[in-house]
């Protein structure tokens, strides 16, 4: 969790939303255009190479659009300056087995997540953000704190040794 040293603090009307992830997954943003548009909300991405949702029949969206090269260093930076991450889903059956470690990590970033259209337009206001990113932030602490995995596999490895020499 030292990873996660910035928290967002929410003011003002949602301006503009963040995703993260693979260019391979880009296509997934192609469904939060028409709600994106609706509640005139611009769009960071931030992926290992250049993706735009121009790239999947939305050209006149390009001037709302700002695409940043992907980088541990400053990928915290990058998505606590929007004010909402995007999640959409998708329906490729490789997205079933997803983790939600991008969730997560902007709940530890202090981000709201929106996976559906109606999250962003409750997101909208600043204090719906903020409400929903401090009760987000304490589960993320209280239930995927490392240590907390670190235990399991201990638990997990143990059950293991303990059939091996019992068979």
């Amino acid at each position: 969790m030292n990873f996660y040293t910035e928290k967002k603090i929410h003011q003002g009307r949602a301006i503009e939303v963040c995703w993260f992830g693979y260019r391979g997954n880009g296509h997934v943003l192609r469904s939060a255009v028409p709600a994106l548009r609706k509640n005139k909300l611009n769009l960071s991405i931030i992926s290992d190479d250049l993706v735009t949702v121009c790239d999947y029949g939305n050209e006149d969206y390009k001037p709302n659009e700002r695409w940043t090269r992907w980088n541990l260093e400053t990928c915290n930076d990058e998505i606590i300056k929007s004010d909402i991450v995007i999640m959409p889903g998708s329906t490729n059956p490789k997205f079933k087995y997803k983790s939600n470690n991008k969730i997560v990590a902007s709940w530890l970033l202090g981000m709201p997540v929106a996976q559906h259209s109606e999250d962003l337009e409750r997101f909208l206001d600043p204090e719906v953000r903020q409400k929903e990113a401090d009760k987000n932030y304490e589960i993320a602490k209280r239930d995927y704190e490392v240590k907390l995995s670190v235990e399991e596999y201990k638990k997990v490895i143990e059950e293991c040794y303990g059939r091996r020499k019992a068979g």
